[in-house]
């Protein structure tokens, strides 16, 4: 987490110059970070990778869409990004980005028209963006096996048809999912968060895409 307790994400341009400054140092805090595991011989150059859960999450598309340079690819768990990234996102090359977003997710909304009402893109919406962003075209989907009938909720993986190198991205849309990272673990869900889906493990899914991903 951020040392103020809390990612400072772009959400608004128009946001108070506090809140821009607290974007403008984590943005600046992450490079450094990137920097100096570099520096120490702890990380290769070509394979650092961010991902983030929630507000981390959209830390992450922050970082995807103002300051991709160092990462080699990004993911974003029960996140979006800004209504801003229509505009605020210019592709200089492919960014590699998993989402993993709950349609019934009442925090970082999947419905579009709710979202953009709190300043956040829909779920969908952010998907069909990035794969714009990279380059990509067509769509395919693929429904994941119901590994918990149980849960009330099933993954679907979202695909576009052709991406060029190193624009791969990837939505697995939880149907029914709330504000959690998947796990196969019999997690409680929590009252306010919706429902937690039991079908897939999220840290084995944005790990095994940043191992394909390597250091393109």
């Amino acid at each position: 987490d951020s040392l103020t307790g809390a990612w400072g994400d772009v959400r608004f341009p128009d946001a108070p110059e506090d809140a821009k400054r607290h974007s403008e140092m984590d943005v600046a805090f992450l490079n450094v970070l990137a920097d100096e595991l570099i520096a120490t011989g702890l990380a290769d150059p070509k394979r650092i990778y961010l991902a983030g859960n929630s507000n981390g999450g959209l830390m992450a598309t922050t970082m995807a869409c103002l300051s991709p340079r160092k990462f080699a690819a990004f993911a974003a768990i029960t996140a979006t990004a800004s209504v801003h990234a229509r505009t605020m996102c210019h592709a200089a090359k492919p960014r590699p980005l998993l989402i993993m977003n709950g349609t019934m997710d009442p925090i970082n909304m999947w419905d579009a028209e709710r979202a953009e009402n709190i300043g956040y893109l829909g779920g969908d919406d952010f998907f069909t963006l990035w794969s714009q962003l990279n380059g990509c075209w067509g769509r395919e989907e693929t429904p994941l096996p119901d590994v918990d009938e149980l849960d009330n909720s099933r993954v679907h993986l979202v695909k576009p048809r052709t991406c060029p190198p190193g624009g791969d991205t990837e939505l697995y849309r939880v149907n029914g999912g709330g504000h959690h990272p998947p796990t196969l673990e019999q997690r409680p869900s929590g009252v306010f968060r919706g429902q937690r889906n039991h079908d897939i493990e999220a840290a084995e899914i944005v790990w095994a895409f940043f191992k394909r991903i390597g250091g393109k």
